[in-house]
């Protein structure tokens, strides 16, 4: 189930499984495949203890990368699957 209170937050540089809404097509928007405006998608992230704002998983045409959630808004995370729940 997805944590949609944005007021809830998990612990700085926790992992976690987000959903994220792309917010426009802008170049420098944070690329985790083909999304448009308006659509959701699933990454990871994590939020940096040094500046409280979101990181989430993204790429570029020579290496996967961590970049802040500039061009896509977080709303909502889950914990991680465990591996040692069915």
């Amino acid at each position: 189930m997805w944590e949609l209170n944005t007021d809830e937050t998990p612990a700085t540089d926790e992992m976690v499984q987000v959903l994220c809404e792309q917010l426009h097509d802008a170049p420098d928007a944070v690329s985790i495949g083909d999304h448009g405006a308006g659509e959701e998608f699933v990454s990871i992230g994590y939020i940096r203890a040094d500046n409280m704002q979101w990181e989430v998983a993204g790429w570029n045409m020579h290496y996967d990368c961590w970049a802040s959630a500039a061009g896509c808004e977080v709303i909502g995370w889950r914990p991680l699957a465990n591996p040692k729940d069915p």
